[in-house]
């Protein structure tokens, strides 16, 4: 059975100094940054000091209100440059089962004080927060990307392995990615591509043509 769940993602915006050492060990040094939201699977920072894609390397940072010290060996996903102002993408490799705990802890503190509630699954994932419509396509920074990809291959295809690359998410978070574009009506998946076309709902079209104007890097 297929189970398309992702983590959940809530903001932080807190400013961190993020203790970088190479995981060769031959340098140490702060890395200025801004933690703009957190989840079981990486942090979303802002910084003028990016790192380049495929970078591994070991960092700490501290969760707002709390004198909790994360550590983690984690990857640079992706890096984009906005008015600028660098963000990145970093997906933790390794990370205690103490902080874990304090991760989830604060993920649900966050959820709670909007009225919401999750139940943890074993693996430290959680059960998917889905928004409909044109809310669903920009809820997070990887659907905005996606988008983006969207609106350039309308009336084309692309192969299912070269979105992924260009994503640089987890299995898991592809899955879902592609469900809530399907659900849209501006995507299907056949074997191994990926076709885009025009939602047949006008105000949709509107939509996203008034974001991809609005927000185009």
């Amino acid at each position: 059975m297929q189970n398309d769940r992702k983590y959940i993602r809530v903001e932080i915006d807190s400013i961190s100094n993020i203790k970088r050492q190479a995981v060769s060990r031959q340098f140490e040094n702060e890395l200025k940054a801004k933690v703009l939201n957190i989840s079981m699977g990486g942090i979303y920072i802002e910084t003028n000091q990016p790192l380049p894609e495929g970078t591994l390397f070991e960092f700490e940072f501290k969760l707002p209100d709390s004198n909790k010290i994360v550590k983690s060996k984690g990857i640079v996903t992706w890096v984009t440059k906005k008015n600028n102002q660098s963000s990145m993408g970093i997906k933790f490799i390794k990370v205690s089962t103490n902080d874990k705990k304090a991760i989830i802890a604060y993920i649900e503190s966050r959820l709670i004080e909007k009225g919401i509630s999750f139940e943890e699954f074993g693996d430290g994932s959680t059960p998917i927060i889905t928004k409909k419509g044109f809310e669903g396509l920009i809820e997070d920074e990887l659907h905005q990307r996606f988008l983006r990809i969207y609106f350039k291959e309308i009336g084309f295809d692309m192969g299912i392995d070269e979105v992924k690359e260009k994503l640089a998410c987890s299995e898991d978070e592809f899955k879902v990615l592609i469900k809530t574009f399907e659900k849209a009506g501006i995507i299907n998946r056949e074997k191994d591509r990926v076709n885009f076309f025009y939602s047949e709902d006008q105000k949709l079209r509107n939509q996203i043509e008034n974001w991809i104007r609005e927000n185009v890097i």
